[in-house]
């Protein structure tokens, strides 16, 4: 079963859908979210209800619903 959350850069405010399932990890999030802001995954960060989560939990697991925010903070990479 397919739900829509919508994921919120923490700078920026840019904001978009995406279509989850209750068994997916947040590590499959971050793979979306960094292809669609171009930066590496090992650079992405995901919070929910105020806390970073671990890439290994699912959002079933977090207890994301249809229309929850996912908070994407995006570190600065390179020199």
């Amino acid at each position: 079963m397919m739900m829509r959350v919508k994921i919120v850069s923490a700078i920026g405010g840019d904001a978009w859908d995406m279509d989850v399932r209750p068994d997916m990890k947040i590590k499959k999030v971050k793979e979306e979210v960094a292809k669609r802001k171009k930066v590496p995954e090992d650079a992405i960060s995901i919070a929910f209800r105020g806390f970073q989560v671990n890439d290994d939990r699912t959002i079933e697991e977090l207890g994301v619903e249809e229309g929850d925010k996912l908070y994407v903070i995006v570190r600065a990479t390179g020199g």
